[in-house]
């Protein structure tokens, strides 16, 4: 009985210790997942988006690939077997958001699923900037999208079928989104 005791002295603090690391991993497995998953986000665009929104996918950036350069697609959800591929173009594709959180690099994403049963990982100020996903917010243009809408006014113009004032009242909205 006396040796039974002495055992259970010495493998007692091994246990203690073993319990406390056990509960600080299950501890911080369950913070992080709490930290870094999210109900709603406030993107760049200044658009609140939350958890069941249908988003809209943009034209993006030019590119001789046509293929998104932030969006990626894989065929089944949470599929670890597959990496997530680059996303060929299809603009105007709906996708309704799933889950928000923030990888690893810190930005906020979207994890959502298309009418087409795609499940999209998209980081949102990045699409939105690069026009691969279309804000709620049918006044925030990227800057390409200004680009594009100021060449096509300009156009107009030389062909008379904008005044020089219709013009000059577009150019200055659009400014504050061409960099």
């Amino acid at each position: 009985m006396a040796l039974l005791y002495t055992q259970w002295y010495k493998l007692k603090p091994l246990l203690k210790n073993l319990i406390v690391k056990t509960l600080f991993i299950i501890c911080s497995l369950l913070v992080s997942s709490i930290a870094f998953s999210q109900n709603s986000y406030k993107a760049i665009d200044g658009e609140e988006y939350f958890i069941g929104d249908t988003l809209t996918l943009g034209y993006g950036e030019p590119s001789a690939s046509n293929k998104y350069a932030h969006i990626k697609y894989n065929l089944a959800e949470n599929d670890t077997t597959q990496f997530f591929r680059s996303m060929p173009k299809i603009p105007n594709t709906q996708a309704v958001i799933k889950r928000i959180y923030t990888n690893q690099f810190g930005e906020v994403c979207f994890e959502t699923i298309s009418s087409r049963n795609y499940y999209y990982r998209i980081p949102v100020d990045r699409a939105i900037n690069g026009g691969e996903l279309k804000s709620k917010d049918k006044s925030f243009r990227t800057s390409n999208e200004a680009m594009y809408e100021l060449t096509e006014a300009k156009k107009k113009l030389d062909l008379g079928l904008l005044t020089q004032s219709e013009y000059d009242s577009l150019l200055s909205e659009l400014k504050k989104y061409i960099h």
